[in-house]
């Protein structure tokens, strides 16, 4: 396993699903449900996201590693596309 490939996908997904995420599903949910708690506005939800974050809610959890493991899906459905013209088997390395 190449840990610097994997760390250069890791820290961005988790950028992404640490700070964009969470903004994307508060401006949706405003769109799509109204007000989140009554007004409560943008940083409200940010510090109640990460209060159940330490607190060790799945929820967060998911929202903060679920680009990540979109990234390592896309990466196993395009392996066999990636690596179909190798020939080699494993003992011919």
């Amino acid at each position: 396993m190449n840990w610097k490939k994997e760390t250069a996908y890791l820290i961005p997904a988790l950028a992404v699903g640490a700070f964009l995420e969470p903004i994307a599903v508060f401006l949706v949910g405003q769109a799509l449900f109204g007000d989140y708690a009554e007004g409560a506005g943008l940083g409200t939800f940010f510090g109640n996201f990460w209060r159940d974050l330490a607190a060790g809610d799945p929820v967060p959890w998911i929202m903060l590693f679920a680009p990540y493991l979109l990234v390592l899906w896309m990466r196993l459905v395009s392996y066999p596309f990636r690596h179909a013209g190798d020939t080699k088997t494993a003992d011919q390395t």
